[in-house]
């Protein structure tokens, strides 16, 4: 059994009462003692410093991360429910799933492509666009080169024209969605946008499964407001995956709901033409040139002549295609070319 602790003065009675064998390995062992203790002493001085070095890394990664947890909820709570919302409208089309690109009117169901070698090809449309552009930019160049360097080089504002219809027509604002050339309605429209339907999913919690509770399928289509640029924007984007019946599925709802409507009216024509629908694409082309908006114009012309000689209506593509020579716009050469080859052997 352990005893109490020794007082000092039994300590030295004791060492006054020990052995000379005693005494000195009592000394040999307070050396030693000491020795150890010099060397532990700078060894403490050393394990200080790096737990002073440690602390302060510790401290310069736990104070962001604070800041970040308190920044995060603030952020959210002084934003408010309206940039809430904002942020959540501005997912990408991509995202969402439409009724109206699962369930397609039975009547363009039954519709067939043409074979692929006459289809207009998206691709074929995009790099017509850029070459367009920057043929348009050389002629400007050309244009103020030319120009008096007395007179100040000023772009005249472009004056409404009248088309071959007799209406007057001008230019709207464009964008660019997908490569693809679009009227710019949000100029011209009060906060434009589509009604449709998104499929809102839902089901029994994993946690209730577990427990033997049947799964419940709830998903169901819900009614939204879509905003036009959202759903234009994902309509030229199965358009330009070659998915026609579901892009010209979507032209007809904007269509129903904005009769004029010339993105539409344009892009809802090539989807004719190439589900091989030449009396609806040639309706849908001519509409385009009864618009008040001359952006698609010059297409829309092009396809015309070129829906006329596939419907085999070869008058009218003559003559189609001579407007387009004698307009000497982007596809005056090709229209010279197919009057050439279709017409001047008959």
């Amino acid at each position: 059994m352990e005893g109490k602790p020794l007082s000092r003065k039994q300590l030295s009675a004791s060492r006054d009462n020990s052995s000379p064998r005693d005494t000195e390995a009592q000394d040999d062992f307070d050396k030693d003692a000491m020795e150890g203790w010099q060397k532990a002493s700078a060894g403490m001085e050393l394990m200080k410093k790096l737990d002073r070095r440690f602390l302060r890394k510790q401290f310069l990664i736990w104070v962001p991360v604070c800041l970040t947890l308190l920044i995060i909820p603030l952020y959210y709570i002084l934003s408010g429910p309206d940039q809430q919302t904002a942020r959540v409208s501005a997912q990408t089309p991509a995202k969402r799933i439409e009724k109206i690109d699962h369930i397609i009117s039975p009547e363009i169901l039954v519709m067939q492509e043409l074979p692929k070698e006459l289809q207009i090809q998206p691709k074929n449309i995009i790099a017509a666009y850029e070459a367009k552009s920057v043929e348009s930019k050389i002629q400007e160049r050309e244009t103020y080169d030319e120009a008096p360097v007395s007179l100040p080089l000023k772009k005249p504002d472009i004056p409404e024209v009248k088309s071959v219809s007799g209406i007057s027509k001008k230019a709207a604002h464009e964008i660019y969605l997908s490569g693809f050339k679009l009227v710019d309605y949000r100029a011209y429209r009060t906060r434009p946008s589509m009604p449709s339907q998104e499929l809102s999913l839902s089901g029994t919690p994993a946690d209730q499964e577990k427990n033997g509770i049947p799964a419940e399928n709830n998903s169901a289509w819900k009614p939204i407001d879509v905003p036009y640029h959202d759903y234009i924007e994902q309509t030229m984007e199965q358009f330009n995956h070659r998915n026609y019946k579901q892009a010209l599925n979507r032209t007809k709802s904007i269509l129903s709901f904005y009769p004029d409507d010339v993105n539409a009216l344009f892009y809802g024509g090539l989807c004719y033409y190439n589900l091989n629908e030449m009396d609806l694409a040639i309706s849908a082309f001519q509409r385009v040139l009864t618009n008040p908006f001359n952006n698609f114009d010059e297409e829309a012309t092009w396809y015309l002549a070129n829906a006329f000689d596939l419907n085999k209506n070869k008058a009218k593509a003559r003559e189609t295609y001579q407007l387009i020579v004698n307009q000497k716009g982007y596809y005056a050469k090709q229209a010279a070319k197919m009057l050439k080859k279709e017409f001047l052997n008959e």
